[in-house]
């Protein structure tokens, strides 16, 4: 398990208790595990926490993924589309 893996199980479980069934646990696709695996993470752990907490208080399913063609960290990520 990543890094990655192990703070976005912290952050699932953080917004668990303070959402409760509200929440939807969060997790990586493979296209974005390998993103934020290659990314060097200039302002290093804290630069990723802040983009997967991010992520996880955007996205309105349960994986989170590559955008298509973004290139800037914070942009990089959303949710899979709500299917109806």
């Amino acid at each position: 398990m990543s890094l990655a893996e192990v703070m976005l199980v912290g952050i699932n479980e953080q917004f668990q208790q303070a959402l409760g069934k509200a929440y939807v646990s969060k997790t990586l696709s493979a296209d974005a595990k390998k993103f934020v695996r290659k990314h060097e993470w200039p302002g290093n752990v804290r630069e990723l926490r802040n983009v997967l907490v991010q992520s996880a208080v955007m996205s309105i399913d349960k994986t989170i993924r590559l955008l298509p063609s973004r290139s800037t960290v914070l942009t990089c990520v959303e949710s899979t589309p709500r299917t109806r």
